[in-house]
This record gives C-alpha cells, sequence and structure tokens, in this order.
C-alpha cells in the first residue's frame, strides 16, 4: 500500500473545502452537486469522494474546523484572569475571519437545518458541545468572582449564543462590514449582561 503524504493529503482535502465553500456562496446549498464541487476544484470524483462521500460531509467538516476554533477559545476561557476580556478577543477574531464567502456559507449551512435532517444533527451537535463549554467556563467565572452571582451560567450562555447568532445574521444580511460596525454594541451587552455591578 502507497504511504499518504500528509501535506498533500491536507492540501488536496482544504482545496475542496475552499472550492466547496465558493460553490454554495454562488448557487445554494441545494443548487450545488459535487459534480461542480469536482470542476470548482478541479478534481476527479475520485479523488472528491475519497474526502468527502456528498455534501452534508462536507458542510460537517466547515462545522468541525469552526469547532476547533471554539475549542480552543473556550477552554482557555475557564482559566482566564479576565473572561469578558476573552470574549471580547473571541469578537476581534470573528470579524478578522468571517469574510463575504464565510458569511454566505453561515447562511446556507442555516438555511439547510429545516430540510435537511443530517445537516442538523450536526450543527446540533457542535450547537451543543459549544453550549456546555461556555457553561462551565462561566461557571468558573462566577466561582471567581467575575460574573454577576445572580446570573445562572446556563441561562448566560444561551444569551450570549443567542446574541452571537443575531450579529452573523445581520452581517448576513448586510455584509461583513456590520460584524465590525456592531461590535461595539456586542461589547455592551457582554458587559451589561456578566459584569458584577459593583465593577
Amino acid at each position: 500500500m502507497r504511504a499518504v503524504d500528509p501535506k498533500l493529503h491536507a492540501r488536496r482535502r482544504s482545496a475542496i473545502l475552499k472550492a466547496a465553500q465558493g460553490c454554495f456562496a454562488k448557487r445554494g446549498f441545494s443548487g450545488t452537486g459535487m459534480k461542480q464541487v469536482c470542476r470548482s476544484a478541479r478534481m476527479s470524483p475520485g479523488v472528491v469522494y475519497h474526502y468527502f462521500k456528498n455534501k452534508e460531509a462536507i458542510v460537517a467538516a466547515f462545522i468541525e474546523e469552526d469547532m476547533i476554533w471554539a475549542r480552543d477559545r473556550l477552554l482557555a476561557l475557564r482559566t482566564s484572569e479576565d473572561p469578558l476580556a476573552h470574549l471580547f478577543l473571541m469578537l476581534d477574531e470573528v470579524v478578522e475571519r468571517m469574510d463575504a464567502r464565510s458569511l454566505a456559507l453561515h447562511s446556507e449551512i442555516n438555511a439547510e437545518l429545516a430540510r435537511n435532517a443530517r445537516v442538523r444533527r450536526v450543527v446540533l451537535a457542535s450547537d451543543e458541545e459549544c453550549r456546555q463549554s461556555l457553561i462551565a467556563a462561566l461557571d468558573a467565572a462566577k466561582a471567581r468572582g467575575d460574573m454577576k452571582p445572580s446570573m445562572e451560567a446556563e441561562n448566560a450562555a444561551f444569551a450570549i449564543m443567542a446574541l452571537y447568532d443575531g450579529w452573523l445574521c445581520q452581517a448576513s444580511l448586510k455584509g461583513p462590514k456590520a460584524l465590525r460596525e456592531r461590535q461595539p454594541a456586542m461589547r455592551d451587552a457582554l458587559r451589561a449582561l456578566l459584569v458584577p455591578d459593583a465593577r
């Protein structure tokens, strides 16, 4: 059996995902077939299907990439000496990471939730993982006195995730510049939600 070149494997996988992102942004998830992804990636169907067996697997890969980023940040949030500053830093990173194509992909995945059970399961699983990690981080912050004692971590996590989803939704409608324009509002909302009144 021929040895797998990990660098080539990673390059091909990345190229397929980049091609799929462009196709989904241009034609929508339902309007894109694996043939279009193969053509855009300039790879044979055999190569593309070796990496991803269907469009749902491609979506799962996009979501997993986001989860890798979120896991690292939420894990660091648990031990951060300044949780609010850490959340602000995460907002900064989102502004830098999300361009027009990324926002279009986000919208397409959300639109697919109502009609594609496989995509919905993947999104729900990642959403629950984020929620539980955020609750754990907020519980730790509350125990240190870095969060309002009256705020339950589960409720705070729900509110933070709702704010984040709304922020991205607005940017999907108005363009990436809305992320930066509304970032101060996100900061104010997080501060009002989490910071103890004495601070």
